[in-house]
């Protein structure tokens, strides 16, 4: 499945069925599921899953993730339906799964239900609390993400990328900037914070913001790490820095 070998991976599906293992261990039979969804064979996953002789959590798991990944969330809430009417109690992994759907889709009433049906079942831990600061976010709610992100006891470096991102979508890039000030005092930031803050400062008037982001960033990241090297070319492009695009694409 990493590697995207589905030949490879249909001649031990063909082993598998030949010694019937699928209905003695329900691990083979998610695990090849996993496989064709990484594959990106959609329809021979969804057949794998559909003849299982048993399920568990982990099943319905892959094939909802499965949906989402390939762009079909609307198909990926209608299985977490069907996985609850079969009488399976979504986890952690579901609930985050679902969460995503909303936010592609917008759906803010179902993502609301959801959100509370994850407090009532005491499922809230530090991802599950950034997927629901990211539907909200994603649905253009930025008010309930802030009461959520305030709400958690625990905050990491996805958390506030998500709320630093979202004031940056809606316009507030100054907002953005202060987020990313009250973050420095409390967590370290990542790549993905220096890509986000990097991406906003591609005017004159932020070259100076940029700079000083950059010098920071050699004493915390490294800038030749992929995703934070390219946010750098694009902003020193944008500002007309060809020099120092160069440099960074160089090194």
């Amino acid at each position: 499945g990493s590697i995207g070998a589905t030949n490879k991976g249909q001649e031990i599906h063909c082993d598998i069925e030949k010694r019937g293992l699928l209905g003695k261990d329900i691990c083979v039979g998610n695990s090849l599921v996993d496989m064709y969804a990484k594959c990106g064979a959609l329809v021979a996953a969804q057949q794998v899953f559909e003849t299982l002789p048993v399920r568990d959590v982990v099943s319905w798991n892959t094939i909802i993730k499965m949906h989402i990944r390939s762009g079909y969330d609307l198909q990926a809430i209608q299985m977490w339906s069907q996985m609850k009417t079969e009488g399976f109690l979504p986890d952690n992994v579901t609930y985050i799964s679902i969460l995503e759907a909303c936010g592609n889709l917008g759906a803010i009433v179902l993502g609301n239900y959801i959100s509370s049906c994850i407090i009532l079942s005491k499922l809230l831990d530090k991802t599950v609390y950034n997927a629901v600061v990211n539907m909200y976010i994603k649905c253009g709610y930025l008010e309930d993400a802030w009461k959520i992100f305030h709400y958690m006891p625990e905050t990491n470096a996805a958390s506030w990328n998500a709320i630093i991102s979202g004031n940056y979508r809606q316009g507030n890039a100054m907002k953005a900037f202060e987020v990313f000030d009250q973050m420095l005092a409390k967590t370290n930031p990542d790549s993905v914070t220096f890509a986000i803050m990097f991406s906003m400062c591609t005017d004159q008037e932020a070259l100076i913001k940029g700079r000083i982001l950059h010098s920071f960033l050699v004493n915390v990241l490294s800038e030749q790490e992929v995703l934070v090297g390219n946010s750098l070319i694009n902003m020193y492009g944008k500002i007309g820095s060809l020099r120092d695009a160069q440099h960074i694409f160089e090194t």
